[in-house]
């Protein structure tokens, strides 16, 4: 399945809609194990012995609403305890406690499984650490359970306004490492320190931004890293103030970290949908259920693992490159902000016939990402640099890693062989602009928004004709 997901990069009204296929980009992030995993309540569902299956949280209603004398409780909305909490609390001579252990009791007496849903998400082993929003112990039980390294000594830990653990000091995210499953709103027990509802899921951030309060170590891990939030299921407001908390910093900064959204809360609300779009330009929804959505990710994550069906990896199919269209063919460079412009120019080159390669999706971390990059800028025949204000005003990023190869291959090339081309995509000066040495030495291409003119798609092809007469010895 190849799903499309339109979203704005770019604020005006002349800005392009972007269809790409996120199984790809996901898939790249989480092989680097660069992906933080953050599941909530819509994956709860309880399978029967019969064969039928119900979201946990209908089950703990319908458990508790006669035991607790709550007949006239209403139907819940979405996923969650709002309502039951809020009956409870209406009722007389009722303190909250009372109920935060009966539930309690209620998960420990009962003989429930993970669904195939969290079974199929722990077996996914580039996620060393799982965060989850939920009470239950299903997800924790289904890492526990997973044939995946070192499973049998998955760590729980869990943060509560009165107490937060953090990672051990020496924990580190790396294949094969000991999985941890984190309970960032409390974990179900006799005392009322876990999220039941909504209220109680506003104090726990709150509680997160206290100094003296916050893990850490766990913090500093999530906030470099990409997120993946599987029906979390919050609404508008709480959806805003969860994203904003884990990442730390405005949602509309500049950052090369994604966010991958599998809600349909977040599908189904168009304020908060356009709110993302506007502000969180890293943040990319998908368009169904997090059930399905977990069903396709371990499909195709299964599929790319090495020796699956006699595949091969997503890595190692990248860097078998075939000699002769690395030789000829054209690496493009752009800052993230930028790729709409690089697409732009690389889909103008091709319709000129001139092949072009490009990072697509922009994984800037791992060390067989690292290589295959490297041997692109090795190979290829020309490289093109898309500059900008972006990459002006930014001091750190991929692309300036990919500027310091190139600049160090025009080293070992002679002073005739033409390689780096710089392509000015708005009004950056070119005299004083922050890029290297060899950039400012020549003769800047234009490509406004990355539409090309005529004279730079002709200096394109009459470089690489040129380099192919000099290979050809003539």
């Amino acid at each position: 399945m190849s799903v499309e997901i339109r979203r704005d990069t770019e604020a005006g009204p002349d800005a392009l809609p972007l269809a790409w296929d996120e199984f790809d980009l996901l898939l790249g992030r989480i092989r680097s194990g660069s992906v933080v995993p953050i599941v909530g309540s819509e994956m709860l569902v309880v399978e029967h012995a019969d064969g039928s299956s119900t979201h946990l949280f209908d089950w703990i209603c319908g458990e508790l609403a006669g035991p607790l004398g709550l007949t006239a409780l209403a139907p819940r909305s979405g996923f969650s305890l709002n309502d039951l909490v809020d009956a409870f609390l209406r009722s007389s001579d009722r303190r909250r406690g009372q109920l935060y252990r009966r539930v309690h009791q209620l998960l420990q007496g009962a003989s429930i499984q993970p669904s195939a849903a969290l079974r199929k998400l722990a077996a996914i082993t580039d996620f060393s650490l799982l965060l989850t929003t939920t009470f239950d112990d299903l997800l924790y039980r289904a890492v526990l359970e997973s044939d995946r390294p070192n499973a049998d000594r998955t760590q729980q830990r869990v943060f509560c306004p009165r107490h937060a653990d953090d990672l051990d000091a020496g924990w580190q995210r790396e294949p094969g490492s000991v999985p941890v499953v984190y309970h960032l709103l409390g974990r179900a027990s006799v005392e009322p320190d876990f999220a039941l509802c909504d209220e109680d899921v506003l104090e726990f951030l709150v509680a997160m931004h206290a100094e003296h309060q916050s893990p850490r170590r766990l913090f500093d891990m999530v906030r470099g890293s990409n997120l993946l939030f599987i029906g979390c299921d919050f609404p508008d407001w709480l959806s805003r103030f969860f994203l904003r908390t884990l990442k730390r910093s405005r949602l509309s900064a500049e950052r090369e970290q994604l966010e991958v959204v599998a809600d349909t809360v977040v599908v189904a609300d168009a304020r908060l949908g356009e709110f993302l779009r506007r502000f969180s330009y890293q943040t990319y929804v998908y368009p169904g259920d997090a059930i399905s959505f977990v069903d396709e990710l371990y499909r195709r994550w299964s599929a790319g693992r090495p020796g699956a069906d006699g595949t091969r990896s997503v890595a190692e199919a990248h860097a078998v490159v075939d000699a002769s269209e690395a030789a000829g063919s054209v690496f493009l460079s752009y800052a993230a902000e930028d790729r709409l412009a690089a697409r732009r120019l690389r889909d103008a080159l091709h319709a000129a016939g001139i092949d072009v390669w490009m990072d697509d999706q922009r994984l800037d971390s791992g060390a067989a990402y690292d290589r295959i990059i490297e041997e692109r800028i090795r190979d290829c025949a020309l490289f093109v640099a898309l500059v900008s204000n972006n990459t002006e005003t930014r001091d750190e990023g991929y692309f300036r890693r990919e500027w310091r190869l190139a600049e160090e291959r025009t080293h070992r090339l002679s002073s005739r062989r033409r390689f780096v081309i710089p392509v000015a995509i708005d009004a950056i000066p070119a005299s004083n602009s922050d890029t290297p040495t060899s950039f400012r030495k020549v003769t800047w291409g234009k490509a406004p928004g990355g539409i090309p003119n005529e004279d730079l798609v002709s200096d394109v092809r009459e470089a690489l004709r040129a380099i192919r007469r000099a290979e050809a010895g003539g």
